[in-house]
């Protein structure tokens, strides 16, 4: 079993923070975003671990000494792409999966054995933007939808499952993802605009080629870190300031 760390993005929306450190590596009270995760997916019979780096990425480059099995992946084209490309450059090591999002700030170890493809979500009120499930009384996914309130405001009043950037993909699963990649790939048009968008687009638009269910965790063991708001939020779960580089954020 392996793991694929998508973590290429610039985080602008945590400027000034990431202007000086890319956001997978942020110090959340003295250990890296990336680094607790790398620690929790070991802990879980994890063997190897790809990292896609872009922005910044060189400082990526200490965690293949640090941790063993970690191989570092460098998406040069990080500042005109999505992270579907990021998953494009590494689809060869797809072989019973894990797909994490580097920016994904774990209270503690949510890895679970699965015997199938789960996306891990979250019950939580839609703020601004989402992707969300529908599924079957069995959690099967039904649909992966996508809930935008600054368009429509008075629109996904309840709570979701929603997305929280984790997902487990078995062989067979990672099997036909491969195959889809290399379809889109002959296409160039089709490649471009996949490029531009996020990976799970391509499982959203072909999701009838898999049998996929979802795993409910609790929204209080996560949290995605993508502006100085969701750094506040974090913090008012824990006990001490979270030092972030050479900055202090306090309540």
């Amino acid at each position: 079993m392996n793991a694929i760390i998508l973590a290429a993005g610039k985080g602008e929306r945590l400027r000034p923070l990431t202007n000086i450190v890319p956001k997978p590596l942020l110090k959340i009270n003295g250990e890296p975003i990336i680094e607790r995760q790398i620690r929790f997916l070991l802990d879980s019979n994890v063997d190897s671990i790809v990292i896609v780096a872009g922005y910044m990425y060189t400082e990526f480059l200490y965690l293949k000494d640090k941790f063993p099995g970690v191989e570092i992946v460098i998406n040069e084209q990080y500042d005109t792409t999505n992270n579907f490309y990021s998953l494009f450059l590494v689809k060869n090591k797809l072989k019973n999966t894990w797909i994490v999002e580097g920016d994904i700030y774990l209270m503690k170890n949510i890895f679970r054995e699965h015997l199938e493809s789960v996306y891990y979500t979250s019950l939580k009120p839609i703020v601004e933007y989402e992707w969300f499930f529908e599924y079957e009384n069995t959690r099967q996914v039904r649909s992966i939808c996508i809930a935008d309130r600054r368009k429509n405001p008075d629109s996904f009043n309840d709570k979701y499952n929603i997305l929280l950037g984790i997902s487990y993909w078995t062989e067979a699963s990672c099997l036909k993802i491969i195959s889809l990649i290399d379809s889109i790939s002959q296409n160039k048009s089709a490649f471009e605009n996949y490029c531009n968008s996020y990976w799970d687009q391509l499982v959203a638009r072909h999701l009838n080629l898999f049998e996929l269910y979802i795993h409910p965790v609790s929204e209080r063991d996560w949290f995605e870190l993508d502006s100085i708001y969701d750094l506040q939020n974090l913090l008012s779960l824990l006990e001490r300031p979270i030092k972030v580089g050479s900055f202090l954020i306090n309540h």
